[in-house]
């Protein structure tokens, strides 16, 4: 309905070293302002039809070219492995949350199964690397680097030597398979190992040496948290064997990292906040009065996204970052004025009054011209806005709430702080006394 296109010429494919058995289209949405459905709902209109297009396993890629959600199951046993993840993905594929569900396990595919003989093997004196050698020579040939080549019109072409394939090897054949042994004789495959045809995995994942399969899916119009806790809440996860355990990798894995961060982050500027005014001011008591804004600033962010609707995200954390210091210049301005009309001689009640007063129209102004600078990004105005208005949020409701409650907070407080510090210094000095 002219709100997609291609992206150029050959959408189909992942470039030169991609995998044969998959492909990769790209689809250039046109600028929002030009469509009536975002990339999420364009989605959710197109999964249906392609779905329906047999023997094919398909998804959505965010931004970074992965799943959304990316739930990873580890475990040195691969049989209670392949039961947990195969009954994770079937209660995965019903919660509302999630859409285009897929696992990593892949399909069985027939195989070649030998195994060797180990206690044969060492007394007719075959070694496992000779076994290896003579079905890899025999089933594709052997490496690369080790085939002999002829050329033809300037290019190299390798000679290849094994053993007829036409969909089918005769088991007969692979067992009389000749083996070297150390002893300068030969010996069937058959007498060294057992030779069966069986069924296993396309690929194999593993982290830490052992195996893993992900259960991915896209986020079905929720937040990465909301979906990770139903996830979380589904009975294959509550009820996994002692063998098979869940790790956090994909956006859960950034997320933790993120919160993390932020975490660290805040207590470093906390840290050096408090640090920095007790150098400047020679006190250790006030800076407390001073940066008592923080946590009003911090409230009211959280609440302005959370009636927004707006997702806890990168950018909505470094807004909340930035309003630890706007939101203590406030305290400060106020704080600093009301001790200077102390020290002139004013009492403690007029001196508040009158610092409320002087102070207030400073602070509106900066906290209103902050306000005008954020609301353009809130309100989306302007391009390639929806990245940052999270943060915009986040600093607009940080700021309407530590402007409007310091100034009834903050002179509060300073009051009972500053009666602790009239009784608690007298005695300090006794005792160093």
């Amino acid at each position: 309905d002219g709100d997609w296109e291609f992206e150029g010429e050959e959408p189909v494919g992942g470039g030169a070293t991609a995998d044969v058995n998959k492909a990769s289209i790209d689809v250039k949405l046109v600028p929002p302002s030009n469509r009536d459905v975002s990339q999420r709902e364009f989605e959710q209109m197109v999964l249906p039809d392609l779905t329906a297009i047999p023997d094919v396993r398909l998804s959505f890629a965010n931004t970074s070219g992965a799943k959304d959600v990316s739930i990873t199951l580890v475990s040195d046993d691969k049989e209670q492995l392949a039961i947990a993840a195969s009954a994770l993905e079937q209660e995965m594929r019903s919660l509302r949350e999630l859409s285009s569900v897929v696992s990593t396990a892949g399909t069985n595919q027939p195989e070649l199964i030998i195994i060797p003989d180990l206690d044969a093997a060492a007394r007719l004196g075959v070694s496992a690397q000779a076994i290896s050698d003579a079905v890899n020579y025999a089933t594709i040939g052997d490496l690369d680097s080790n085939l002999a080549k002829f050329t033809q019109d300037g290019r190299q072409v390798p000679v290849r030597a094994r053993l007829p394939f036409n969909g089918d090897l005769d088991l007969g054949v692979i067992k009389n398979l000749r083996i070297p042994t150390t002893r300068g004789g030969v010996v069937t495959l058959s007498a060294v190992a057992t030779v069966n045809y069986g069924y296993g995995p396309t690929i194999i994942e593993r982290y830490n040496y052992r195996r893993t399969v992900s259960i991915e899916g896209n986020l079905n119009g929720v937040a990465l948290g909301t979906a990770l806790e139903a996830v979380y809440d589904l009975p294959a996860i509550q009820r996994l064997p002692v063998q098979v355990k869940v790790l956090n990798t994909g956006d859960a894995e950034l997320v933790d990292e993120l919160f993390r961060g932020f975490i660290q982050a805040v207590i470093a500027g906390l840290m050096l906040v408090y640090a920095i005014q007790v150098l400047l001011y020679k006190d250790w008591i006030q800076p407390f009065t001073r940066m008592a804004a923080l946590p009003l600033s911090i409230g009211g962010a959280f609440f302005a996204l959370l009636v927004t609707g707006t997702d806890l995200s990168l950018p909505a954390i470094i807004g909340i970052l930035m309003l630890m210091g706007i939101a203590d210049k406030n305290s400060i301005l106020l704080v600093d004025y009301m001790l200077e009309l102390i020290n002139r001689g004013h009492e403690r009640t007029e001196a508040i009054l009158t610092g409320c007063k002087v102070r207030a129209q400073p602070i509106i102004m900066t906290s209103l011209a902050m306000l005008a600078g954020m609301l353009p990004i809130a309100l989306g105005i302007g391009l390639d806005t929806a990245f940052r208005a999270p943060m915009a949020i986040a600093v607009i409701g940080g700021l309407i709430s530590s402007t409007a409650l310091s100034l009834i907070f903050v002179p509060v407080l300073f009051s009972y702080v500053r009666d602790f510090e009239e009784w608690l210094l007298p005695r300090l000095r006794a005792i160093l006394a």
